[in-house]
C-alpha cells in the first residue's frame, strides 16, 4: 500500500499513472476495435477508485499543512484544485458515459495527474525547504 506520509518525495505517483497508461490504453484499443468497451472501462475506472482517489486522498492531509505555510500556499491550493478536478473525472468516468467520452476522460486523467506529479515534487522539495 502507499505511504501515509505524502509530502515526501516517491515513486507513487509515477506507479499510478503507469497504471492508469495500461488501462487506458486498453480503452483505446477496444474503442479504436470497435469492440464493447465496458470492461475497458471498467478497469480504468478501477485503478482511479481503488488506487488514484484514495491516494490523493492522503495527499490532501499534507496538502493542508503545506497550504499553512506562505511559501507552499499557493501551490498547494492549486494541487487541491487539481485533486478535486481529478476526483470529479474520475467520477464522470464511472457513470454512464459514452465511448469516446470515457476515451477523453482518460486521457485528461492522465495529463492531470502527469500536472499533479511534477507539482507533488515541487512541494515535496520546498517543504524540505526551511519555512519563509
Amino acid at each position: 500500500m502507499y505511504a501515509a506520509m505524502t509530502c515526501v518525495p516517491d515513486d507513487d505517483h509515477e506507479v499510478l499513472r503507469l497504471q492508469l497508461m495500461t488501462a487506458g490504453r486498453g480503452l483505446l484499443a477496444a474503442f479504436e476495435a470497435g469492440d464493447d468497451v465496458t470492461m475497458a472501462r471498467g478497469r480504468v475506472a478501477r485503478v482511479c477508485e481503488t488506487a488514484l482517489v484514495p491516494r490523493l486522498e492522503e495527499d490532501e492531509r499534507c496538502l493542508l499543512q503545506a497550504a499553512q505555510r506562505a511559501d507552499t500556499r499557493l501551490l498547494a491550493e492549486a494541487m487541491r484544485a487539481q485533486i478535486r478536478a481529478i476526483t470529479a473525472i474520475t467520477r464522470e468516468l464511472a457513470g454512464p458515459v459514452q465511448p469516446w467520452e470515457a476515451v477523453a476522460a482518460t486521457r485528461a486523467l492522465y495529463t492531470m495527474l502527469a500536472a499533479y506529479t511534477h507539482h507533488h515534487a515541487l512541494l515535496s522539495s520546498a517543504l524540505g525547504a526551511p519555512a519563509a
